[in-house]
């Protein structure tokens, strides 16, 4: 670990945890390239907090003070904008009859110590696949008047642009890599959406409906695990687990997330996250469940790739995100880039990685090409 890297994840514990400012002043370091990285791994309000509070004793120039101002500035506008919408469509929701729970975003957040510190994104409500159409119908008639509505419902979700937040309404919350995951997995969502198992937490004097715990953290692991093995996944997504794990320990049932985990032949990469948080992160081992060194060395590789890739993967060189115009020059791309992450990954998780792929790239790919809907 270099220097720089050294900074950015003393900076990132002290935030995400609140803890006291400690600083030694010999560190060498240049301040653009921390704040480039924090922002590359979607941090950057963690990491500018504990910055601004002690900017006197910091070798930092008046400038980028003023940049982490304005940029906590607009995260926090736009976390109000977001719990404004949030009220506005799930009231909605439940008026017309239409059961939702929120996946990650304000719930994650207010699980943090100032909840306005997580980086913003947009509003996952999963509605499941009964629910999906008159809850389109709902949201579309609320969207903004220069969004373009989406009038099929492809895929898993479905998406809509309210005073300017994204929605994404959720028929299905995940897709795992084989049909006999998937329907373990399915299992799985409906027990904790049953309204006796909800847990809630309220904002603007709202109670927002969340799925039972267990599950929650076991959705929101998932979550970064997926998108480390499709794209690339920031800091943000583990801060989120951390933060979990330490805020609803007494909610969390220990036994169930092993069942879970061992089911969806997952335990591998929820260790390695779990050594990270620790070694990483500044999380309290006691708040680790299932914790084990057994898997170090793997996290410490997947560790290499968050710095390099950044949030989503966007800082990737091969920039999965880029479209080409030409349909069949862009499936071959995604073919390309898919095929050679998954070599790369292949040494982390050899089982899981060559399931995904052949759901995503090979299965997934014919059904496409097939036109029908996955």
């Amino acid at each position: 670990m270099n220097n720089l890297e050294s900074v950015f994840f003393k900076l990132l514990s002290t935030g995400l945890w609140g803890n006291d400012f400690s600083f030694p002043e010999e560190t060498l370091f240049d301040w653009p390239e921390l704040i480039k990285l924090a922002k590359q791994q979607s941090v950057l309000p963690l990491i500018a907090d504990p910055v601004l509070k002690n900017s006197s004793s910091l070798k930092i120039s008046e400038k980028q003070i003023s940049y982490l101002q304005k940029f906590l500035f607009l995260n926090f506008s736009t976390h109000q904008r977001i719990n404004n919408v949030l009220v506005k469509v799930t009231d909605k929701l439940l008026e017309n009859d239409v059961p939702y729970v929120l996946l990650k975003g304000q719930g994650l957040a207010s699980l943090y110590h100032n909840p306005e510190l997580r980086t913003c994104g947009d509003i996952d409500l999963y509605v499941g696949e009964k629910n999906i159409h008159k809850a389109v119908e709902i949201v579309n008639s609320m969207v903004d008047d220069d969004f373009e509505k989406e009038l099929f419902i492809k895929g898993k979700h479905h998406h809509a642009k309210v005073n300017g937040i994204t929605i994404e309404l959720h028929r299905r919350s995940a897709d795992m890599p084989t049909s006999r995951m998937q329907s373990k997995y399915i299992d799985y969502v409906s027990e904790a959406v049953k309204d006796s198992n909800l847990d809630s937490f309220n904002i603007l004097n709202h109670n927002i409906r969340l799925p039972e715990a267990t599950f929650n953290l076991f959705f929101t692991f998932f979550h970064a695990w997926h998108h480390f093995s499709s794209s690339g996944v920031g800091f943000r997504q583990l801060c989120d687990i951390a933060v979990f794990l330490y805020r609803k320990a007494e909610a969390i049932d220990v036994s169930r997330l092993r069942e879970i985990l061992l089911s969806l032949d997952l335990m591998m990469p929820w260790q390695s996250f779990m050594f990270i948080l620790v070694n990483y992160l500044g999380m309290d081992r006691k708040y680790a469940l299932l914790y084990s060194d057994q898997y170090a060395d793997k996290a410490e590789k997947m560790v290499r790739l968050i710095l390099l890739e950044g949030n989503f993967g966007q800082y990737r060189k091969d920039n999965p995100y880029h479209v080409l115009k030409n349909v069949l020059a862009q499936k071959s791309r995604t073919l390309f880039l898919g095929t050679r992450r998954s070599i790369k990954l292949l040494s982390i998780s050899p089982a899981y990685i060559t399931k995904y792929y052949f759901c995503s790239y090979v299965a997934n790919g014919v059904k496409k090409l097939f036109g029908k809907d996955i």
